[in-house]
This record gives structure tokens, C-alpha cells and sequence, in this order.
């Protein structure tokens, strides 16, 4: 089965459970994800067994209730580990009212590079029936909405078949996936990989040479951002219009042009600037090596 047909069973009943609040507290990873249009905001509740076995369910609430059903109906039954919240919508506004209640917060975006390794671990867990939801009828429709498409070189991300949204699936899938990553200790957020790094020409020690101390850009973050900024800005103004998503995000996918502050630039433009400040870094390297007498 693909990617997609693995997830398309993930709507039926054989993966719906009736969750029973219990008087021992349960961890719980919760993430929560705003759709704009609606004004409507996604909260999801991964739960874990211990034995790689995950529930989860899931609840559609007005913007400002969050804090409230998060103080109310999580907390008191949950040991909440992290709420998770996509940073680049408008649920980041409300993070420093969690850190003031005390969540533990951790952010995401739905960048492939972010997302990939997310759906791949939850495709293993419904494929290994390791995964079940209490049945929201909303849920479900967002989940046959959803494809988990495949890139030629082999990243995943959802894109939507048709006009709609699918923010649950997507917030249902970090929460599910941090809560693997922290039974597996992997949970620890990386340093990000900056799309344009600064460079520390400090030399760790008088051995290090010029290409531990190089920085390289990574031409495809460069790419990813700006083309996920033009999808997201291009989405809005089509919605506002009343036209279908999928007459315009396959020719978003397909296109050799990524957009950003309403200038068109070519990939290979992107590229060939990379590879300039790479040589500038090189050659700024080699100035400070010799000035220390490294060279």
C-alpha cells in the first residue's frame, strides 16, 4: 500500500476507540493548530500507552477557548508533556499565556523538510494498527481530504485534494510524532539549520582547517521557505475569490518559480546566489586563518 492508501484507512471505524477518563492520570502531547478562515482552532491529544501504542483525540474549538480547555478538560485528567503550536500561524500569539500557566511548549511548521519524517512515523503506526482515534466526524473528514504526496526525492508532505482544510491531520501527526521521539529520547530540539548562517570564524582549535570551519548554505531551505510562504499567501487570496485549491496548488506544485515580497525568482537564481556566498565565505576564511597564522 502507498503512503496515501495507509493513511485513507486511517478514517475508519476499525481505527476509532471510545476514550474513558480513568482517575490516574495520563502523559499527553497536545498540539494545536488554527484554522483562520473559520476561526476555529484544532486541538489534538496524543496519548500514549508506554507500549508504542498511541489514542488520540481530538476537539474543534472557538480561538479564545483554548487556554480555557486546556486548564479545564486536559490538565486535570493529563500529564501534559509539551503543547505544540504551529509558528506560522496565528496560534503563536497565544504562547506566552501558556508559559505563563506553565506548558512546556515546543514549536513546528509544516515545511516538508519538518513534516516528512512526522507522517513516515505515522504511517508505521496506523500500517501497524499501533494508532486510534475517538471518531470525529470532522477528523475524519479532514483525514480523507488529506494525500501524503511524495517528492522525487522521496519527502512527504499533505496536500489537499480539494477546497477544505486539514489542519487536524496535520496537528494530529507532530503531536504523535513527538510523543514517539520522546519515548525514543530523540525529543531534544536541534539548533536550527539556517538558511543563510552567520559565520564564526573562531577556530575550535590550531588543527582545524577550512572546511570544518566553512559554512555551507543549503540552497533547498531557501527554497522550501520561500516557496511555502508563496503557497500560503497565493491560498488565502484564491480562498477570498471562492476558487477551488486544487485548480491552483498543482500549478503551485509544479512551478520552476518560488515567490517571496512579490518578486519572481528563478530556483537556479536562488542557487547560483548560494553558491556565491559560499566562495565569499571560503575566501573570508582563508583571510582569517592566515591573519592568525593557521595557514
Amino acid at each position: 500500500m502507498s503512503g496515501n492508501e495507509i493513511l485513507k484507512t486511517f478514517s475508519g471505524e476499525n481505527h476509532v476507540v471510545k476514550v474513558e477518563k480513568s482517575g490516574e492520570k495520563k502523559e499527553a502531547y497536545v498540539a494545536i493548530k488554527v484554522n483562520e478562515l473559520a476561526k476555529e482552532l484544532v486541538l489534538i491529544i496524543a496519548i500514549p500507552d508506554g507500549k508504542g501504542k498511541h489514542v488520540v483525540e481530538s476537539h474543534f474549538l472557538g480561538y479564545t477557548d483554548v487556554i480555557h480547555a486546556l486548564d479545564t478538560y486536559v490538565r486535570p485528567h493529563y500529564i501534559i508533556r509539551e503543547v505544540i503550536y504551529d509558528d506560522w500561524d496565528t496560534s503563536r500569539f497565544i504562547v506566552s499565556d501558556l508559559k505563563d500557566r506553565g506548558y512546556k511548549l515546543m514549536p513546528y511548521n509544516e515545511s516538508t523538510r519538518f513534516m516528512s519524517p512526522c507522517i513516515k512515523e505515522l504511517l508505521d503506526l496506523i500500517k501497524d494498527n499501533k494508532i486510534l482515534h475517538t471518531g470525529h466526524p470532522e477528523l475524519q473528514r479532514q483525514i480523507n481530504l488529506a494525500d501524503a504526496t511524495e517528492d522525487a526525492k522521496g519527502n512527504l508532505n499533505y496536500v489537499k485534494k480539494d477546497f477544505g482544510y486539514i489542519g487536524a491531520v496535520v496537528a494530529l501527526t507532530v503531536a504523535v510524532s513527538r510523543s514517539i521521539r520522546h519515548k525514543e529520547g530523540r525529543h531534544k530540539p536541534q539548533p536550527p539549520k539556517a538558511a543563510f548562517p552567520t559565520y564564526n570564524p573562531k577556530p575550535k582549535n590550531d588543527t582545524d582547517d577550512i572546511g570544518a570551519l566553512r559554512v555551507e548554505i543549503d540552497t533547498s531551505l531557501v527554497i522550501d521557505a520561500i516557496r511555502e510562504s508563496f503557497r500560503k499567501e497565493l491560498g488565502l487570496e484564491q480562498r477570498a475569490k471562492g476558487l477551488k485549491e486544487s485548480e491552483w496548488n498543482k500549478a503551485v506544485k509544479e512551478s520552476n518559480y518560488v515567490i517571496e515580497c512579490g518578486c519572481i525568482v528563478k530556483e537556479e537564481d536562488v542557487k547560483k546566489l548560494a553558491k556565491r556566498i559560499n566562495q565569499i565565505n571560503k575566501v573570508e576564511t582563508e583571510r582569517k586563518l592566515r591573519a592568525k597564522g593557521l595557514m
